[in-house]
């Protein structure tokens, strides 16, 4: 090899971020105590558990209920947490997208 390797090494450091805001979402409780706004920042109530205010509640039973937040820096996502603190599992789908 006549050339020098150069290559820059990359160190590649866990960055975690809470959602910044709310950009849309289908349907919320009320306008305070489970408001989709809820969402934005560090768990408000995780790790406790149960029909607790703090967290966003949708105020429909729709099956296609859905929030989409924003964040301050765009990432490619490696890992993505979701605390259901109220009837686990209803997250069907989790989308990404710049």
């Amino acid at each position: 090899m006549t050339e020098s390797n150069t290559a820059t090494s990359h160190a590649w450091k866990r960055q975690e971020q809470w959602a910044s805001c709310v950009l849309q979402f289908s349907s919320q409780y009320n306008d305070s105590t489970w408001s989709a706004n809820q969402v934005i920042g560090p768990p408000k109530v995780y790790p406790r558990h149960g029909d607790i205010v703090g967290a966003w509640a949708q105020g429909n039973r729709a099956p296609d209920e859905f929030i989409i937040v924003g964040f301050e820096r765009a990432v490619y996502p490696e890992q993505i947490d979701i605390y259901e603190t109220y009837n686990p599992g209803a997250v069907i789908r989790v989308s990404a997208r710049n």
